[in-house]
């Protein structure tokens, strides 16, 4: 069977909140970790879904993150659907104007997309979500297999230039560079002086190698032998034992905050000197 790769076109749609420039659509958002679940894709996919649906677009998150009972599900003007079954994913998206598959191309999201003729926009965010090459058979195969599902996606959108660069996409697909959103719950007011701040340094993600955490750890351990420092690592993952003990020093006042949100992650910005990115992926 021949799939012949379709333009991505909007249907019109009457708006009273949406610009004239804009046209109101059905947008199936799929992010396959979602809310409770914590790091940059998770976060990026909620701004969306919240920006979108503020501009009068009706927006579905559909994700295969449980969400335990003792954790209240989002109200934040979209629908959010969590589940694994592809079927209904299916039913979904032949409702939708667009799809947009978030983490890179998702196979299920481009099957979504196919079997009802829905554009899909696929959206990357790291190093890792690209196909590379692999010795393993098993990734060879899928890299390849991913490569040739990139002729049927409408548009390629990446975080940066050099992931752009990266992407190696088929003679005349479309590509579009798009910055990571930064969430404006985020900013507070009145942000203490800053020779008042209490935090020197700031690390705030999951707590992994491809993060660059045992290079910031190299790097306070540098700073700490001229001076003082006092540095705060919010987030969790593999990498914590290790970034502790190398922070163990009687010259780095450490804390480890675990999972922040809301005005108690809003507060640490406030209150720190330097952010830091040290991300090797």
């Amino acid at each position: 069977m021949r799939i012949s790769k379709r333009p991505l076109t909007l249907r019109r749609r009457s708006s009273k909140a949406t610009p004239d420039f804009l046209p109101e659509m059905k947008i199936l958002i799929y992010n396959r970790h979602f809310h409770p679940s914590v790091g940059g894709t998770e976060s990026s996919g909620r701004i969306m879904a919240k920006e979108l649906a503020a501009l009068g677009h009706e927006i579905i998150i559909y994700t295969s993150t449980p969400r335990p009972n003792t954790v209240r599900e989002l109200d934040e003007g979209y629908k959010i659907v969590r589940s694994r079954s592809l079927p209904r994913l299916i039913k979904i998206a032949l409702m939708q104007d667009v799809v947009f598959s978030r983490g890179g191309l998702s196979l299920r999201a481009l099957l979504a997309s196919v079997i009802t003729r829905t554009p899909l926009v696929s959206f990357y965010e790291m190093a890792e979500q690209l196909p590379v090459n692999n010795s393993s058979v098993k990734a060879t195969m899928l890299a390849r297999l991913k490569q040739y599902c990139q002729r049927m996606v409408s548009l390629h959108v990446c975080v940066s230039d050099a992931l752009q660069s990266a992407l190696t996409l088929p003679e005349g697909a479309r590509a579009f560079r798009l910055y990571n959103p930064i969430s404006n719950e985020l900013w507070t007011e009145k942000p203490a002086n800053f020779e008042s701040r209490q935090i020197d340094v700031t690390f705030i993600g999951r707590v992994q190698y491809s993060k660059g955490v045992l290079i910031l750890g190299k790097a306070l351990k540098q700073i700490s032998s001229k001076r003082h420092v006092r540095v705060a690592i919010v987030g969790d993952g593999p990498a914590v034992p290790e970034l502790r003990q190398m922070l163990d020093d009687p010259s780095i006042d450490s804390e480890f905050f675990g999972m922040l949100s809301g005005n108690d992650l809003r507060k640490v910005y406030a209150n720190s000197r330097i952010v830091v990115v040290p991300s090797i992926a």
